[in-house]
């Protein structure tokens, strides 16, 4: 068997032809133009047994690598990381060279045995295109609203609310006259970017009816799966392609990059999370979790402890030195501030709870003295100490709101805010001045949820965990987080 090592680039492509035994028999540098398949194929018909490996067949290596499989010839892809490893670990110091390169590409598939086969393109590209093309008209979609928010937020008084629409905005401009020159300008391109945002919406439906159309020339049923929606299943089906080319779910879970990096040491066993793999298939495979995971269905029935402790937890004097406030948005940032007395304040009144969506006071004791504001995966903010007396019982009164605004979401702006007042008192009830906020309803008449069995934490929830303890001034630790 010879196998044929292509080292491609913009103009030209260079083939090396290596025998069973690594050793190198014929060298072919092709322009690339319309007559290179032609011409390479005229040099490598002296060898009938062969096959080819072209690196980047899925980048700079696609033209070629596709006119070579739909002609019928064995073809695999080869990774430039994996080719840079042959040509370093190859005699002559490493040099670079277009045929060394080709050589490089040859030998690692001759001694790598799970190479990607490279097929014809079919539908898997069609959906992988189309999922591209949506992800950068999604991504223009954004740019244009924030930049006629700040239009907007200009002309009038308020801004815009965030749910902020082609018709709204076109509503908002036809209610408000310019007032000076530098008005009208701020209002013709408000204008523009409507026309702009208009039009992506015009795409992306444009976009969507065509990934459910190629969708349904696959006869696929991965919609089937809860939270799996056809613009979910096009983004899948189009980065996967052929799932037979992962030999067990192991290797795909790799691929994804949904299974755990080990980093272990001596006795130690440890694995940490990985950051690496195809990053849209695991965003898909996130969002397909989160979406089981808060709907009724087996996924949701075995949600982890970590879960179950933050829908439930204890009261605060169940487990002293510890509150938790649970947010609207699952992940982003949030504004935070907090007021210190050494005296009680005075009780909240309308006005001062005027703007506020809840309004709540709890008791909490603080063992250790240093009282803070913690976040459970983050680094503790940069706020005081909330303890003015020291080690003792505190009174904590809690105004939020926001919550509402991307419930269970990602705040890629901080869109919530939480203002704490600390002071020391005895225990007292809990005390709510104001609920207004149906987030907090629909979490307090939640089902409660029966605690979970006992089992090893990961190394994230004990870094969690030690998170709490030391913003609870060394408090013992809650078997689930305090509401």
């Amino acid at each position: 068997m010879i196998t044929i090592g292509i080292d491609p680039h913009k103009a030209s492509l260079t083939a090396v032809a290596l025998d069973a035994t690594g050793r190198q028999l014929a060298v072919r540098r092709v322009a690339v133009n319309a007559g290179a398949y032609k011409t390479l194929m005229g040099w490598a018909a002296r060898w009938p047994q062969r096959r080819f490996a072209v690196e980047g067949a899925a980048g700079l290596g696609r033209g070629i690598a596709q006119l070579l499989a739909g002609g019928g010839e064995d073809v695999v892809d080869v990774p430039a990381t994996l080719a840079a490893r042959a040509r370093l670990l190859d005699t002559g110091g490493a040099r670079k060279s277009d045929p060394a390169d080709a050589a490089s590409v040859a030998h690692a598939a001759m001694r790598h045995k799970r190479l990607r086969t490279v097929v014809a393109e079919d539908h898997s590209t069609r959906l992988r295109l189309l999922s591209e093309r949506r992800d950068d008209l999604a991504s223009e979609r954004v740019r244009v609203l924030n930049r006629l928010h700040v239009l907007l937020r200009d002309l009038i008084p308020g801004g815009a609310a965030p749910d902020l629409t082609a018709e709204k905005a076109a509503t908002l401009l036809r209610g408000m006259r310019p007032i000076s020159a530098t008005d009208t300008c701020r209002r013709d391109l408000a204008r523009d970017l409507i026309a702009d945002l208009r039009r992506l919406d015009r795409q992306l439906h444009t976009n969507q009816a065509q990934t459910r159309q190629a969708l349904a020339e696959t006869h696929s049923t991965i919609t089937n799966i809860h939270g799996v929606a056809h613009i979910l299943a096009g983004k899948i089906l189009g980065h996967v392609g052929d799932v037979t080319r992962f030999p067990t779910t192991d290797h795909f879970a790799s691929y994804t990059g949904t299974a755990p990096l080990e980093a272990s040491s001596g006795e130690r066993r440890r694995h940490r999370l990985n950051p690496t793999g195809n990053r849209q298939l695991n965003t898909a495979i996130h969002t397909i979790a989160v979406c089981q995971a808060r709907d009724p269905g087996p996924a949701a029935s075995t949600t982890s402890a970590k879960s179950a402790r933050a829908r439930h937890p204890p009261r605060p004097d169940e487990q002293p030195g510890i509150a938790v406030s649970l947010t609207g948005a699952s992940s982003g940032s949030v504004h935070v501030s907090v007021e210190v007395h050494d005296l009680p304040p005075p009780q909240p009144d309308a006005a001062a709870m005027a703007g506020w969506d809840e309004v709540v006071e709890q008791s909490i004791l603080s063992p250790g003295g240093d009282l803070r504001v913690a976040a459970l995966s983050a680094d503790p903010p940069k706020l005081p100490v909330l303890c003015a007396n020291g080690p003792g019982q505190y009174r904590i009164r809690l105004h939020a709101r926001g919550r509402e605004i991307a419930p269970d979401g990602v705040a890629f702006e901080p869109v919530e805010e939480y203002h704490f007042v600390v002071w020391p008192q005895a225990t007292r009830p809990e005390v709510a001045h104001r609920l207004t906020d149906r987030y907090g309803a629909k979490a307090r008449t939640a089902a409660p949820i029966p605690p979970p069995p006992p089992q090893d934490l990961s190394d994230f929830e004990r870094s969690v965990e030690e998170r709490i303890r030391r913003a609870s001034g060394g408090a013992p630790q809650p078997q689930w987080p305090v509401n």
